[in-house]
């Protein structure tokens, strides 16, 4: 039987976050790639002004590996602070 942290952890883990952030520096070639296999959706976005960004939505853990990955992803685990519960 599951603790209670234990169930808490679990559905922070599985919880659905989203994240908008600037769509210039990953490179497209192995980003496809990455998001599929972190599970992860991402949406490419324009602000009227002309403004290129993405919306990822995944799990933390999921969007954190998609963060950190200095080939393909951002290279930056300190964008996941941006992250929010949907």
């Amino acid at each position: 039987m599951k603790t209670i942290q234990e169930f808490v952890n679990e559905s922070k883990n599985n919880a659905m976050y989203k994240l908008e952030t600037d769509a210039e520096k990953p490179t497209p070639k192995g980003l496809t790639a990455l998001l599929k296999a972190n599970n992860v959706k991402m949406q490419r976005n324009e602000t009227q002004s002309g403004i290129h960004y993405v919306t990822l939505i995944g799990t933390l853990d999921n969007l954190t590996q998609v963060l950190l990955d200095d080939e393909h992803g951002w290279g930056d685990e300190d964008l996941i602070d941006g992250a929010v519960k949907v």
